[in-house]
């Protein structure tokens, strides 16, 4: 069975969280809030951002799975939380 924690990319931790199950996250001890990052700086604001790297970031989709999605070219936080939007 793959751990969360063997995780050694976003796009890895993402892949491996969506064939676990939301179950199988709680069963490993995940609250969502403490799952890995892999570099860059961290959002400011971090609602909605379940992890990320220097360039993307990890949301979850309205289906319940998780996905991954560029950082605003502007700001380098979420996109949905851009600094520079009016």
């Amino acid at each position: 069975m793959k751990m969360i924690s063997e995780a050694k990319t976003l796009s890895g931790l993402c892949e491996t969280l969506n064939e676990l199950g939301s179950d199988e996250v709680v069963n490993q001890g995940y609250d969502g809030s403490d799952f890995p990052t892999f570099g860059g700086i961290e959002p400011q604001d971090t609602e909605d951002v379940w992890s990320y790297d220097a360039k993307r970031i990890m949301v979850l989709d309205e289906d319940g799975s998780y996905g991954i999605k560029y950082r605003c070219l502007c700001c380098g936080q979420a996109p949905f939380h851009c600094l520079r939007q009016p």
